[in-house]
């Protein structure tokens, strides 16, 4: 309510914003929806890091194979994805920088 200049360029750049980081959520934590039903999704890194979890703790024999497996496959997605959230905390400056810009109140979180 407070952006007063340039209101067109703000509030797209803010919705575009919103929208890829729906994207990379469901990328990296999977459907939030398809999950509260119980369907099945695709492996998430999320998921794979949890099954890699279960040979650290609370094991005292330490991870198999299969938990490295996960572990790996988790590493691997990760750095599919990181370019893309890289370019995304890079957008979030900038449309940071277009909303100070046209009036809006800084938040600090």
């Amino acid at each position: 309510m407070q952006i007063t200049a340039n209101i067109p360029e703000a509030s797209r750049s803010l919705y575009e914003l919103t929208e890829t980081m729906n994207m990379l959520e469901k990328k990296v934590g999977g459907s939030k929806a398809k999950a509260e039903i119980g369907e099945k999704d695709f492996l998430t890194i999320s998921d794979r890091l949890s099954t890699a979890r279960g040979g650290w703790y609370p094991n005292s024999y330490g991870p198999t194979q299969l938990h490295m497996q996960s572990f790996d496959g988790a590493k691997e997605m990760f750095k599919r994805v990181k370019p893309e959230m890289d370019a995304y905390f890079e957008n979030v400056e900038k449309v940071g920088k277009i909303l100070e810009e046209a009036g809006a109140p800084i938040v600090l979180d």
